[in-house]
């Protein structure tokens, strides 16, 4: 399974988790605030035309997030041009490994798993499923403690502290 988080809004670009799920026949859940109740239904549409093993659940509390991500392989970044996404961070803190477009902030983080179009994505998931273990999951989580607060602001201190002296 795989986990999608993004607001449902048309700029979040969902369709691409719903094409990914119809392409790669993997099954898939999108979580997110619902604030364009039109692009969701037309992201409900979709999903039916395509027959995508995909399901929209909007608005769950941050416990139902964080359980649904602790059995979920897979995190989809469907935004393509996103700066920086803290929802891979998230998923990553949660073991799960995040696919990525490469044409964003994502790419700098987990650089092996970003992709250059839907097919490319769909290689790489399925290349991830089948190479999956706790050690995949364990380097994700390792990875995604950089980017705890704590961590960041040490280094901020780090660099800041040698110009101060």
């Amino acid at each position: 399974m795989f986990v999608t988080i993004a607001r449902f809004e048309r700029g979040k670009m969902i369709e691409n988790a719903i094409k990914f799920s119809h392409l790669s026949g993997i099954k898939g859940i999108v979580i997110g605030s619902l604030n364009d109740k039109r692009y969701y239904k037309e992201l409900m549409r979709l999903r039916d035309r395509l027959n995508a093993d995909i399901k929209f659940l909007p608005n769950l509390p941050r416990e139902e997030v964080l359980k649904i991500l602790s059995k979920a392989k897979l995190y989809f970044h469907p935004t393509i041009g996103e700066h920086f996404g803290i929802p891979i961070i998230e998923a990553m803190a949660s073991g799960v490994v995040p696919i990525v477009p490469k044409e964003s902030g994502g790419s700098e983080i987990v650089p092996q798993f970003s992709y250059d179009n839907l097919e490319d994505a769909v290689r790489i998931g399925k290349e991830i499923i089948e190479k999956y273990s706790n050690n995949l999951r364990k380097e994700m989580h390792e990875k995604a403690i950089m980017f705890d607060k704590n961590n960041f602001k040490e280094k901020i201190y780090d660099v800041i502290s040698k110009y101060l002296m």
